[in-house]
């Protein structure tokens, strides 16, 4: 992302909003490199008693993302819906499941919405795993739910996600089941709610000890979806490759001795056009990837941060280690490269990790130390200003937080065509180039920038922003065009 600068500053001690004119004096700015830019902390809700995960969805199509939460101490669903003002408005959405820990949103009938399907993790006894429950609850679109599905035969399970296993067009359930049963299984789905019974992908001694996340993406480029599995308690990557149909599976240890591995995701993150795997583990304090190999194989391992950790406190029951828990990748500057967000749950640090090219990462940019134990994070655009904000999930304060995403990337001068106060607004125009995004920021003190409007692409001919003046706005104003 390239920002240029224009900086007027509003010798507003002379203004009045009734005033048409007022004077701008045009401050040259030096170039410099700008770090990545992101505001204070932002509280979606601080009452999720032991929220473990969040999902996103916009329930209205009004622009702005409402949230739901497993709350593992409140055993439910909560709905925290967006008021369009900075604030949310907490209701339970399903209650009485057990020891939550995972919320995931797929449009599993095709009809342009979000669903959900939603984890019970059960108790887990001296005798055995008791509770354990996966719920789909439907969508129809207009504001309305509808449990659709329910499998109660699932002991131990622990994470769940979507995708076509079986190339047919709908969207499989696909899950892992930990504690003595040790199953990776999935369910072929048909468009309508409907779910066949439990495939196994592996069980037993073959899957390994305790999956405890997964993950579905074509890993080996042949067409069909491929599962990783993260198996905490023998420390290995799993991959099972799909040889067609989801009917045979051929099951390869990536990693072994990945100490405490919790969560793996596949991007390209040198982008050579070959999906890569990254993960965590939070026993040794990793954030590591392997690079994919356009052979099918793997690369060694890329550590990318080694992070603090401790022996206990941490994970769905607390007595798990505490380290390196949740991460999400994404391209947050727009420079054509994938960045990685991760969750310190030592510290309560996240923390961006930026690809500075070809799969190598820069030092990490702490953007929040104040994620009291946090877990789990995802980036998306909360506030619809596109771009990317990231979501925190920290079970210890019962917090969900966001934090929005300001502004980054190289600045230099830029000319501007003029700047003026028009019946009450101040109006920016700037020259533009055909294609190009553009983006208009504004701050007060210029260390905190704020984006003002939705982002236009350029048509080779002069924009022009208009700024409402009001009796609140502040008597100094700075503003940036950031070209993305």
């Amino acid at each position: 992302m390239t920002t240029r600068y224009f900086s007027p500053s509003c010798a507003l001690s002379k203004y009045s909003i009734k005033q048409a004119f007022v004077t701008f004096t045009l401050i040259a700015l030096s170039p410099f490199i700008a770090t990545a830019e992101f505001g204070p902390q932002r509280i979606i809700t601080g009452n999720a008693g032991g929220v473990i995960e969040a999902a996103s969805l916009d329930l209205e199509g009004d622009g702005d993302l409402d949230f739901f939460t497993a709350d593992l101490g409140a055993d439910q669903i909560t709905l925290h819906r967006n008021n369009g003002n900075g604030t949310y408005s907490p209701s339970a959405f399903l209650e009485g499941l057990n020891n939550p820990g995972n919320v995931h949103a797929a449009d599993l009938d095709q009809d342009g919405d979000l669903d959900l399907v939603m984890v019970g993790s059960g108790n887990i006894t001296p005798f055995g795993v008791f509770g354990s429950e996966l719920v789909v609850a439907r969508n129809d679109g207009a504001g309305n739910w509808s449990i659709a599905y329910t499998n109660t035969n699932v002991p131990g399970l622990w994470d769940v996600t979507t995708g076509d296993l079986n190339g047919d067009g709908n969207l499989d359930l696909v899950y892992c089941l930990g504690g003595s049963f040790d199953q990776i299984g999935w369910q072929a789905g048909n468009g309508r709610f409907g779910f066949a019974g439990v495939g196994a992908i592996s069980t037993g001694a073959a899957t390994g000890d305790e999956p405890r996340d997964i993950h579905v993406a074509d890993v080996d480029g042949d067409g069909d979806l491929d599962v990783l599995a993260c198996n905490y308690l023998s420390n290995d990557l799993s991959l099972y490759r799909n040889n067609g149909n989801g009917i045979s599976w051929s099951r390869q240890i990536l990693e072994s001795g990945a100490s405490g591995i919790r969560k793996v995701v596949t991007a390209d993150l040198n982008g050579d056009g070959v999906l890569d795997v990254v993960r965590t583990t939070v026993i040794n304090g990793q954030l590591a990837y392997l690079p994919g190999r356009a052979t099918g194989g793997f690369g060694r391992k890329r550590i990318i941060h080694t992070f603090p950790t401790e022996p206990t406190g941490g994970g769905i029951f607390g007595s798990d280690p505490l380290g390196p828990r949740g991460f999400d990748v994404a391209d947050f500057d727009d420079d054509g490269d994938l960045d990685i967000f991760s969750a310190s749950e030592v510290g309560g640090q996240v923390s961006l990790h930026e690809n500075t090219g070809s799969g190598v990462f820069s030092a990490p940019t702490m953007i929040t130390n104040a994620a009291s134990g946090v877990n789990f994070i995802k980036v998306v655009d909360v506030d619809g200003d596109e771009d990317l904000d990231v979501v925190a999930v920290s079970p210890t304060t019962n917090r969900v937080t966001w934090y929005e995403q300001l502004g980054s990337g190289n600045t230099e001068p830029f000319a501007l065509l003029g700047v003026d106060i028009d019946d009450q607004r101040i109006r920016v125009s700037w020259p533009t180039n055909q294609g190009l995004r553009y983006q208009v920021q504004r701050s007060t003190d210029l260390s905190r920038w704020l984006n003002v409007g939705t982002s236009r692409t350029g048509t080779g001919n002069p924009m022009t922003y208009l700024y409402p003046l009001n009796a609140a706005s502040p008597r100094k104003q700075f503003y940036r065009v950031v070209i993305r």
